[in-house]
């Protein structure tokens, strides 16, 4: 499905994907009906990396991308889809091997989609349903307007910005943290600086005065 912009036309395959995946991803996390897993706080994606997923509301992010690909290539089952999400892993001294990404992770995203009509199901795995292509061609469209209008560069300029700023802080945490340091280093070398006179020494110079 293709929807007009001026005397373009503006499908999924003419935005970029980033910024089409972050908008999407936003998008589904406001829906009522899609709720993120609560095992997808502590989940990992595949045993091809070492830890959860760093951001938040990745699990959005991945129904978002997951969408997008079965838009732009599919219909296709869980397995293809592990594929396409899989990665090399570190095996130490062996050497590296490509692993399939998790098919829970996959297939609770598709799940969750097909619920909201957004795919159906095909002899290949799932496709995106028109009501699902319908609703990528707007979010196209969005994304669309917003590069020409330079917004995404604006908020990119807003998130560099309030970057630079946390840096600053915890740059001045850093150096207040050594300064404590430093102080308190300062104060234990004045304490064993002042050695305790020992009796017999103290005996001695009484006697001395004597």
């Amino acid at each position: 499905m293709e929807i007009k912009n001026g005397d373009e036309m503006v499908t999924v395959r003419d935005v970029n994907q980033g910024k089409f995946v972050e908008a999407l991803a936003e998008k589904l996390k406001k829906m009522e009906n899609l709720k993120m897993p609560e095992w997808a706080k502590f989940v990992k994606t595949g045993s091809h990396v070492e830890r959860p997923p760093q951001q938040k509301d990745w699990w959005y992010a991945r129904c978002a991308s997951i969408l997008r690909r079965l838009y732009v290539d599919g219909p296709h089952g869980v397995e293809r889809l592990r594929t396409y999400y899989g990665g090399r892993k570190d095996r130490g001294t062996e050497p590296e091997k490509f692993v399939k990404a998790s098919g829970k992770v996959i297939r609770s995203c598709l799940q969750a989609l097909e619920g909201l009509g957004f795919l159906e199901k095909h002899p290949k795995g799932r496709k995106v349903s028109p009501k699902g292509e319908s609703y990528l061609t707007k979010i196209s469209k969005l994304v669309h307007s917003k590069l020409e209008k330079g917004e995404y560069q604006k908020e990119a300029e807003q998130k560099k910005l309030e970057r630079m700023k946390r840096l600053q802080e915890m740059q001045k945490e850093k150096e207040k943290l050594k300064e404590t340091l430093l102080v308190a280093k300062g104060t234990q070398r004045k304490k064993k600086g002042k050695k305790k006179e020992k009796p017999k020494e103290k005996k001695k110079k009484e006697k001395k005065k004597k």
